[in-house]
């Protein structure tokens, strides 16, 4: 068999079993830069930048089909001005797709009830360790809120920094 790809675009294989049927899943990667005029970058700086700005345990593509097409943020989130803020509210909007989050600053649900109040940011990581998971979290083990964690020398439950505002984390016993 023979391949052509253009050098322009990633491609990502894997194969599957949905429904008792085994299945050939095909992604493709465009890599853009934002700014108005359209422009494909090569499918080697796409894969340097991912690298370099992503780290190693960062997800880019499952290789999965989706019911409906999606978009994957990776950055970090700057409180306005540079100040430091215990939270702030974050969107993207790719299309008619769009996502809202709130980041919060590091907090915990205090051993005698409540939550700690957050502690202010200038910088916070958009990036699955900062979203609910955990250690035995099988869908991020990367993540917390999920079980206990050593937080400035003691042992709590720390609540996730990035969060759905419409399903956030209140309770320990919560799931996000």
């Amino acid at each position: 068999m023979k391949v052509i790809k253009p050098q322009k675009l990633g491609v990502l294989t894997r194969c599957f079993e949905h429904e008792r049927r085994f299945l050939f899943g095909v992604s493709v990667l465009v890599f853009v830069p934002l700014q108005p005029e359209l422009v494909l970058l090569p499918e080697t700086a796409l894969w340097t930048f991912a690298a370099e700005r992503m780290g190693p345990d960062a997800a880019l593509e499952a290789g999965v089909p989706k019911a409906r097409g999606e978009f994957l943020v990776h950055g970090s989130c700057f409180a306005p001005g540079g100040v430091p803020h215990p939270r702030v509210p974050v969107s993207a909007r790719v299309g008619e797709l769009e996502r809202a989050l709130v980041v919060t600053g590091d907090r915990y649900f205090r051993p005698a009830g409540g939550i700690s109040e957050p502690q202010p940011f200038t910088r916070m990581p958009l990036d699955w360790t900062r979203a609910y998971g955990g250690p035995r979290f099988k869908r991020n083990p990367l993540g917390r809120g999920h079980g206990e964690s050593e937080y400035m020398g003691q042992r709590v439950q720390l609540l996730p920094n990035v969060e759905d505002p419409a399903a956030l984390m209140l309770a320990p016993r919560d799931r996000v």
